[in-house]
């Protein structure tokens, strides 16, 4: 009997112990297939640091930034998912996201883009500027005394963005409650996600056209009078002093600690000084109120289940593998780097993919930070013998530099530290002409009081009066060539293309 009892408690043990190794193994991931916190580790492992670095630059120019770098992730996540599509600039053809009513006033694309370019200088053609959206975000909350959590990356750029879609399923700022849930609800996300993920407006700022209905437009009736019963009356009329009726695009700060990561957005709510209609509705219903109530509270959850919320958020929609692109400027596509769409030749069409491939083949991509002041060595005709349209497509491929004309933003500034071992600040510039047809020429870039601590070739680049500078001597810069050069200073001169000529 006794013999008996003990084997099954080994038996039993012996499950239990199997049963954990299984749980174990196949423990869920919080990180959507395709992605890992590893995935630049070879390819470009400076990749996060690089980010990190650009973003406390930011946030040392403005604080508040951070608020508009955790807009940016929602507001790129919500449409069609994490693929970098709320960057893209609109085209003659397409009103892109940000074009959008409800992405009025979005900031932080130019900062994207500078992140990206520094990126392409160490990485080309590595780094997606979706995955550098979530970065900047989990970055600039943590910074600002927010949580931080584990990026999975690995996503890859999308090549749609339109400002319906954006409107179709982002939040108005004039949603109730119920309103709220359902929006969340056709994400994924729970009523209390919904709370927890609204308490990113305990930073960063807002233009008055968000905060008009809260104030003169509640019940419809658009008047001075018509504003939320709800609101504290002495911060109706604060509101209404920064926000006068009719203007919408003053700026205010969205939370009493606008620039700090913390609980007062929820007290603010809990006092009726929400700035929005979608902030002071979560304690309309009960269950709102009972959340909002407690992450008010030292001690709270909040931190916790926000950092959970914005990397569930961060799985979205998510490009991998093949999908998608990687863009070489977030704000545009390869082939809008281009200036192209799509080709037609002899009644055939080529898309904007066969377009990329033409232009830029794979075998023939090579690293910005090789430049030559010679033109580009490039075939113009090498198409394979053996490709199924080859005749066609030499065809468009003289054609395309033939006709492709250029413009400023065809040159690329990037600019960024440079490891020293002598103690001594150093920082790289370069410049490149990216544009597929022409050479530029009389480029001069907006560079401040620009000086040197060790001497830079005046033929390379050299300051000529306050806040502008001459690149090569004034002569042009072939297609894909460039220069670059290092200068050491006590700190980094913030530089940007101002004029040039083709």
């Amino acid at each position: 009997m006794a013999s008996t009892s003990v084997l099954l408690s080994k038996t039993i043990l012996a499950s239990v112990v199997l049963l954990a190794t299984v749980c174990a193994c196949t423990a869920v991931s919080p990180h959507a297939a395709g992605l890992s916190e590893d995935f630049y580790d070879k390819s470009c492992p400076q990749a996060a640091s690089i980010v990190d670095a650009y973003v406390t630059k930011f946030l040392e120019k403005d604080r508040n930034f951070a608020g508009a770098f955790n807009r940016l992730q929602f507001h790129d996540c919500w449409v069609g998912g994490c693929d970098g599509s709320v960057l893209l600039n609109s085209t003659e053809t397409n009103q892109a996201e940000r074009e959008a009513h409800v992405n009025f006033g979005l900031r932080g694309v130019a900062e994207i883009d500078e992140i990206k370019a520094a990126l392409e200088h160490f990485c080309p053609g590595v780094v997606s500027c979706a995955d550098i959206l979530i970065l900047a975000a989990r970055d600039a909350t943590a910074k600002v005394g927010g949580p931080t959590w584990s990026v999975a990356l690995g996503r890859r750029d999308g090549v749609n963005s339109s400002a319906l879609m954006a409107d179709t399923n982002l939040p108005f700022p004039v949603l109730n409650f119920s309103g709220l849930v359902a929006n969340f609800a056709a994400k994924g996300f729970g009523a209390r996600e919904m709370i927890t993920l609204s308490g990113a407006h305990t930073i960063g700022q807002s233009h008055c056209n968000g905060i008009l209905p809260h104030l003169y437009n509640f019940t419809g009736r658009d008047d001075a009078n018509d504003t939320d019963p709800a609101m504290d009356k002495n911060f109706a009329v604060f509101l209404k002093k920064l926000c006068p009726q009719g203007n919408r695009t003053n700026t205010i700060f969205i939370d009493s600690t606008a620039n700090t990561f913390d609980r007062a957005y929820y007290k603010n709510v809990l006092q009726g000084k929400g700035i929005f209609i979608t902030d002071s509705t979560l304690i309309t219903n009960p269950v709102g109120k009972k959340v909002v109530t407690k992450f008010s509270k030292p001690g709270s959850s909040f931190f916790t289940e926000f950092a959970a919320g914005m990397v569930k958020m961060g799985n979205l929609g998510v490009l991998t593998g093949t999908e998608g692109e990687i863009r070489k400027t977030c704000s545009r596509l390869l082939r809008q780097n281009l200036g192209l769409e799509s080709l037609k030749l002899d009644d055939q069409e080529f898309p904007n993919s066969a377009v990329a491939e033409l232009v830029v083949p794979a075998d023939e991509s090579r690293s910005h930070r090789e430049l030559a002041p010679a033109p580009l060595a490039r075939n113009r005709s090498a198409v394979p013998a053996s490709h199924p349209n080859g005749s066609a497509l030499r065809g468009v491929r003289k054609l395309l530099f033939e006709t492709l004309s250029c413009a400023l933003q065809d040159l690329s500034l990037t600019q960024g530290p440079v490891s020293s071992t002598s103690g001594i600040l150093t920082f790289y510039v370069q410049i490149v002409n990216l544009c597929g047809a022409c050479a530029m020429a009389d480029i001069h870039v907006a560079c401040g009081t620009w000086a040197w601590a060790t001497p830079v070739d005046p033929f390379v680049f050299t300051r000529l009066v306050y806040n502008d500078c001459l690149v090569n001597n004034g002569q042009p810069l072939s297609s894909q060539g460039g220069v670059s050069f290092q200068y050491s200073s006590s700190a980094m001169y913030l530089m940007s293309i101002a004029i040039a000529t083709h």
